[in-house]
């Protein structure tokens, strides 16, 4: 009986070990390569990474500020790390204009 535990734990560790690396295997980068990638396009710091599923592909929406108080909204290539676009977030959050 404690073999067949042994054996079924072992089995879990195996199938989650090759769940994680089967992502990389398959080429994706990770939030942190994203942020970086996204950083260094806008010459900036990153303030948020969010992962998005689409059909059309998955990608890393990083969210980026430059020193001059200004937001970038880019979107980083899951598989590739290819930036997919930027665009300036200027939403001030102000509802006086909605």
């Amino acid at each position: 009986m404690k073999f067949l535990k042994v054996l079924a734990l072992t089995a879990a560790i195996s199938t989650a070990a090759f769940g994680s690396t089967s992502a990389l295997a398959a080429g994706n980068i990770t939030a942190k390569q994203a942020a970086s990638i996204a950083a260094k396009h806008v010459g900036g710091r990153t303030t948020d990474v969010d992962f998005e599923r689409k059909r059309s592909g998955n990608y890393y929406e990083v969210e980026v500020k430059k020193a001059n108080g200004q937001e970038y909204d880019v979107r980083i290539d899951a598989k590739t790390g290819k930036v997919l676009s930027v665009h300036l977030d200027d939403d001030d959050d102000d509802d006086w204009d909605d």
